[in-house]
């Protein structure tokens, strides 16, 4: 078991044999002995993919037998660290899953210093038994949940990211598999809840099913995007591909364990605004919105045309889109 920490910066790590740091970015020197832009891979792409560098980089590179990702600031914590950081670390946003309140994204994480973090790995045993076995019964480990204000994983991605995106994202799925773009409409538009951040463990297997749907589609969508001239903004490959992992999770019905995580440094203020957060940022949420209602129809009317996926009952064959 490998779980690759992604990061742009040097940072300070736990000890343990299990997690591995990988540099991304276009810093001038190597911070670390493993970086994404060697072999095959697409270094290039990191200010619109962000994390998602690392992680064509692993799977065109690196195969093994199970594959986790961390970031630089936010970690999966091991089931012998649960009962621990109850206790040690708070849940400073759980109060705050208001809706347009950005700290919702964030009301499951733990909040530590990155020293006390490292001291928690430092004493917590083997990481790698502990979810190794979790997927002995499970497909994926993934962070606690975040429910959704409203509901709808469409609504919540533009209050906080240009709408034109999720929606492009949609028709493409559509014109690509009916099938497949009736579900993702319709789970886009009522998934109660989330597992943010890009975090997660599983076996190769799963992991190497979903690079190639992940990739396969996004580098297609490139295409037809118009990429914002914010730098945060411009991510938007990485912020969609959050929402993809959700979605493909749930369209193959993989087993899931979720894991308490958390947060090593403090949340920039811009990851805490949303368009509801300033009226002028309100504006254009509404204008954009109000442009993009014309896809809302096409993505609805490409779903009605295409066959009902059952909601129960779908038996498990063990494949993977």
């Amino acid at each position: 078991m490998t779980i690759y920490c992604v990061s742009h910066k040097p940072v300070p790590m736990p000890q343990s044999s299990s997690l591995q740091l990988i540099q991304v970015g276009d810093a001038a020197t190597d911070f670390s002995a493993l970086r994404d832009n060697k072999g095959d891979h697409i270094a290039e792409k990191n200010g619109t993919y962000s994390e998602l560098t690392a992680f064509y980089y692993i799977w065109k590179n690196r195969p093994s037998d199970i594959v986790g990702f961390s970031h630089y600031r936010r970690f999966l914590l091991p089931p012998s660290l649960q009962q621990i950081a109850e206790v040690s670390a708070d849940r400073p946003f759980l109060d705050c899953q208001t809706e347009g309140d950005g700290r919702g994204n964030y009301a499951s994480s733990r909040v530590m210093e990155r020293d006390a973090m490292i001291g928690l790995f430092d004493h917590s045993g083997d990481v790698e038994e502990g979810f190794s076995k979790l997927l002995e019964n499970h497909a994926i480990v993934l962070p606690k949940r975040n429910e959704l204000p409203r509901g709808d994983m469409i609504y919540q991605f533009a209050t906080s990211h240009p709408s034109s995106s999720i929606f492009a994202l949609l028709q493409l799925l559509s014109e690509r598999d009916h099938y497949l773009g009736k579900a993702a409409y319709e789970y886009f538009s009522n998934a109660g809840h989330a597992h943010w951040n890009n975090l997660f463990i599983t076996k190769w297997s799963v992991f190497d099913r979903y690079c190639e749907f992940l990739f396969d589609t996004l580098f297609e969508l490139e295409s037809r995007l118009n990429l914002p001239i914010c730098s945060y903004q411009r991510r938007v490959f990485a912020f969609l591909s959050e929402r993809l992992l959700n979605f493909w999770i749930w369209f193959n019905e993989l087993s899931i364990a979720e894991v308490d995580w958390c947060v090593a440094e403090e949340i920039s203020e811009h990851q805490l605004e949303t368009h509801h957060s300033d009226p002028a940022k309100q504006q254009i949420f509404n204008a954009d919105w109000r442009k993009n209602k014309s896809l809302i129809k096409t993505c609805s009317d490409m779903s009605a045309r295409s066959p009902s996926k059952p909601t129960t009952d779908i038996p498990n064959t063990g494949e993977y889109l």
